[in-house]
């Protein structure tokens, strides 16, 4: 979905050069991420993606090998959003007519500043 994403105007056209290497390392996070089952996410097709299953890949994500990523764990997630709703529209023989967004509604673990940190 992410390579048929990058070919797309909502991404030639609306990302920024700037912001292209972040948009990869997050795509990139995603396909490598491994099931319970050893399968890549992005070995899966798009109709195995369901609500419990982003929330286990928000899980995996938000908890990496050097502690809590919550910060990649938003970034994920509004990515994979807006990645569903543009491909979705177009092309929507490969979406689950059934299922809505897998990413819509989704409940974000809360992000706290440490005491003391201000923000000019």
């Amino acid at each position: 979905m992410f390579r048929q994403f990058k070919t797309e105007k909502a991404y030639t056209e609306k990302v920024s050069p700037r912001s292209r290497p972040d948009y990869e390392r997050i795509m990139q996070m995603i396909c490598d991420t491994v099931g319970k089952s050893g399968r890549r996410i992005g070995e899966r097709q798009i109709m195995e993606v369901t609500p419990r299953a982003a929330d286990k890949i928000y899980d995996k994500i938000i908890n990496g090998p050097n502690g809590v990523r919550l910060r990649q764990g938003e970034k994920v997630v509004g990515l994979c959003r807006k990645v569903w709703r543009i491909m979705r529209r177009l092309h929507p023989e490969l979406f689950d007519k059934q299922h809505p967004n897998p990413w819509d509604d989704f409940t974000l673990k809360s992000r706290t500043r440490p005491r003391g940190e201000f923000t000019a």
